[in-house]
């Protein structure tokens, strides 16, 4: 990070020695600790938990227009659930839902 950016930042939170700056990610858990209290300070939400929402959404969908016979409605879904899961590192519990979902679709 060049230097006058690091004595901006420092001047902008306050902190006499910019070093201290430098410091901020050498403990991974920081950086975890500083999102989390700025999400719950303005209500915002992790985005996985958000595509885990999306995701349930479209299953229901999925289930409805399954048991009301709508074949057709329910292999969109199954479509638009493979392209949204399928990414290039998934966490585990994204792995194994498209893993099922591949298999639903076969």
């Amino acid at each position: 990070m060049p230097g006058e950016v690091l004595d901006f930042v420092a001047g902008q939170l306050g902190i006499a020695d910019p070093a201290v700056v430098k410091r901020y990610t050498e403990r991974m858990k920081t950086k975890s600790d500083h999102q989390q209290e700025i999400r719950r300070k303005y209500g915002l939400r992790d985005f996985v938990d958000a595509e885990a929402e999306l995701a349930d959404a479209q299953l229901q969908r999925l289930k409805w227009f399954c048991w009301h016979g709508n074949v057709f409605r329910a292999l969109q879904i199954l479509g638009d659930l493979l392209f949204d899961l399928d990414v290039e590192h998934p966490p585990v519990e994204q792995a194994k839902l498209l893993k099922a979902v591949h298999e639903f679709d076969s």
